[in-house]
């Protein structure tokens, strides 16, 4: 486990250097485009909001984006938690902002699901908002105690049959008050 977790931190360390150089070029020509006096740009803070709390692992990478962003244009970028409605809260300060560059968007992909799950009220990310630039990934894993007497996902699997263990999904906020 602990083996997994560092090679998984280094290669998000890697793999995020690279995605942050991406995302601070395709910020640029965005901007550059939208705005007529391309010099200029950026002459004030850009605000990236997060959608998500403050403290959690993606509002890590936003202010670790944040800083490298400002160090490259020379400019503060401020970071500005927004959370809440699974990430429709943050799409939808974006989606109101001037299209101007100085209002950017950090979330994860579960906004792409908004429209689906909460019909008219949500943000349609494709309509609304434009991509910039996949800044990470995250790889998903299944771990287990060092007891669990099983190897490999096929053993967890037999012995997650009812009535042996129950289980739990993680659903939004909004979907707990629908029960």
């Amino acid at each position: 486990m602990r083996l997994a977790l560092a090679v998984t931190t280094a290669w998000l360390r890697v793999r995020g250097l690279l995605l942050v150089s991406a995302c601070l070029m395709a910020a640029a020509g965005i901007a550059r485009a939208a705005e007529p006096d391309a010099a200029a740009w950026p002459a004030r803070p850009i605000r990236l909001i997060a959608s998500v709390s403050a403290g959690t692992s993606l509002d890590t990478l936003a202010r670790l984006t944040a800083t490298r962003l400002a160090a490259a244009l020379g400019q503060n970028v401020i970071v500005e938690n927004r959370a809440g409605a699974s990430g429709n809260i943050a799409s939808e300060a974006v989606a109101r902002a001037a299209p101007d560059g100085y209002t950017l968007l950090f979330t994860s992909n579960s906004i792409a699901t908004l429209p689906a799950f909460m019909g008219a009220r949500a943000v349609d990310p494709v309509v609304a908002l434009a991509p910039v630039s996949m800044v990470a990934s995250q790889p998903m894993m299944i771990v287990a105690h060092t007891s669990f007497p099983g190897a490999g996902f096929a053993a967890m699997a037999g012995a997650a049959k009812p009535p042996r263990a129950p289980y739990r999904t993680p659903r939004p906020a909004w979907a707990a008050s629908r029960t």
